[in-house]
């Protein structure tokens, strides 16, 4: 009998528990909502710091890029179908990076929100890409990264297209 009934305080408190949880992420999503953290077409893009996959130590920043056409993409490396964005958004960098285009991966693989050392990209060297590629920031207050936030990243794939003016062209 004594067994049954600590089988059944366990079961509640763990229920207790992830009830708690999946109300903390109800609160954080309204609170962000309320922020009115959006990213829409015509809008100015929110300003980003992303730290270098190749170098941990080198970060890029937008306001660095103003002047040229840049393309984010949001990207996780398990991810099949970014796989295949990757690939072409490699002929792309191949053929435009003369003419001003900026191409920004950005990893947000929530691996990597505890990682502050070198973090390779088995998945670039795989695929035999060389693109600029970047580690999302963590945002320990919203439980996300900052860029994810920033840019209302719902899933990935997601590519923006920001103009010579930060402005928001494309989102998709």
């Amino acid at each position: 009998m004594k067994k049954i009934i600590v089988f059944f305080f366990i079961l509640i408190f763990y229920s207790l528990s992830q009830s708690s949880e999946r109300i903390d992420k109800i609160k954080i999503t309204e609170q962000l909502t309320k922020e009115k953290r959006k990213c829409e077409i015509g809008a100015l893009a929110p300003e980003f710091s992303v730290r270098s996959v190749q170098d941990p130590l080198k970060r890029l920043s937008l306001s660095s890029l103003k002047g040229k056409v840049v393309l984010l993409e949001f990207y996780m490396e398990m991810c099949g179908l970014c796989r295949h964005y990757l690939k072409k958004t490699q002929k792309l960098y191949d053929k435009y990076k003369s003419k001003g285009l900026a191409i920004v991966c950005i990893n947000v693989y929530e691996g990597n929100k505890n990682s502050s050392g070198y973090l390779p990209s088995s998945l670039f060297r795989l695929l035999k890409i060389n693109l600029p590629n970047y580690i999302a920031e963590w945002d320990k207050s919203h439980k996300n990264f900052k860029q994810v936030i920033d840019y209302n990243i719902r899933a990935v794939p997601k590519i923006i297209i920001i103009d010579r003016n930060q402005k928001i062209r494309y989102i998709g």
